[in-house]
């Protein structure tokens, strides 16, 4: 269960942020965390998801996760020790997830190794759409949602994004 404090952005009522946790909760890809439930009473969000005991891409390169039962030197052998066949793989599957949240009009908006989860057969599993957006317009259109709240995490968002509030399925890459 993840729980947030909703901010507040203009061009985002209730009845859309419902409406788009309903949407996400339906999409069904083994490279996205599904959401299983979610609660909103105004302004506390708690989406309920599977459980990942492996943790993320960055407990795995920097050393987390030991409440899970993997240790610091151990998580990090495991992957540095894994061989570039997995590797592309696991890529390959972090882009399948994000092409299937475009291909129902959703920007992530917060791609980055703590939100790529590892699953327990080793796939990546892309988490945390709970602050993914969705495009009416067409990316590739001049109408892709501008003057959104510029969410995501600093280092990791897209400078075009950051710097003008034009949120684009190149975003998420």
């Amino acid at each position: 269960v993840k729980r947030w404090t909703v901010g507040t952005d203009a061009q985002f009522s209730h009845t859309a942020l419902l409406n788009e946790l309903s949407t996400l909760g339906r999409i069904a890809h083994p490279n996205l965390l599904p959401v299983r439930g979610f609660a909103y009473e105004p302004p506390e969000l708690m989406l309920v998801t599977l459980h990942m005991p492996r943790g993320s891409l960055h407990d795995a390169l920097h050393g987390g996760n030991t409440a899970a039962g993997v240790t610091a030197a151990g998580a990090v052998a495991a992957a540095a020790g894994l061989d570039a066949a997995w590797r592309l793989s696991f890529l390959l599957g972090l882009a399948r997830g994000i092409q299937t949240l475009h291909a129902v009009k959703f920007v992530h908006r917060d791609v980055k190794s703590a939100n790529v989860l590892i699953g327990d057969d080793g796939r990546a599993v892309l988490a945390d759409a709970g602050v993914a957006r969705r495009l009416i317009a067409d990316a590739d259109a001049a109408a892709a949602a501008t003057g959104t709240r510029v969410i995501g995490t600093d280092g990791y968002l897209d400078p075009e994004y950051q710097h003008t509030s034009t949120l684009t399925y190149k975003s998420d890459v």
